[in-house]
């Protein structure tokens, strides 16, 4: 028996809840991400401890499916950084919160997290280096919701 570690990414990865104003959810998905070419490198850098880990999120408009060469959002139109971040074992967490007063007027239906912490508060959009990107089906960002999107990495051991 020959073992393997892996970097797996639960199917499906990334949690999206849409809430009203006073926080009652109105509808949830979940979706799979695409770890990018440049997230692969990430990993790489991190192990050699060289470099910022993860910062940002950011959403956009665009729905084009994901691909490996992805380096930016289709139509980035909203970056923060990272809500909350939480570990477990073999597992990290990342949050990100859109208030009610966050990223309004857009179709959104896609998200992107990316390398940061050199950055401080702020990652220009059109900067940085994208991990991963996701689409789902698009949300009406509006003043009367909020989004919560929950993003699960995981490290685990195959047998093979």
């Amino acid at each position: 028996m020959i073992y393997e570690d892996v970097i797996r990414i639960p199917a499906p990865n990334l949690h999206i809840e849409v809430a009203d104003a006073d926080g009652r959810t109105i509808s949830r998905q979940s979706v799979r991400n695409r770890v990018t070419d440049v997230g692969k490198n990430i990993i790489r850098d991190l192990l050699l401890n060289d470099g910022p880990g993860l910062g940002f999120m950011g959403v956009g408009t665009g729905s084009d499916p994901t691909s490996a060469t992805d380096t930016a959002l289709k139509n980035e139109v909203f970056r923060y950084p990272i809500t909350r971040r939480t570990a477990g074992s073999g597992k990290a967490n990342f949050k990100l919160f859109l208030s009610t007063a966050d990223a309004n007027g857009y179709l959104l239906a896609e998200i992107g997290i990316w390398r940061g912490a050199t950055y401080g508060l702020s990652l220009p959009a059109g900067l940085g280096f994208l991990f991963a990107r996701a689409v789902f089906t698009p949300i009406n960002k509006t003043n009367l919701v909020q989004v919560t999107f929950s993003w699960d990495f995981s490290i685990s051991v195959a047998t093979t």
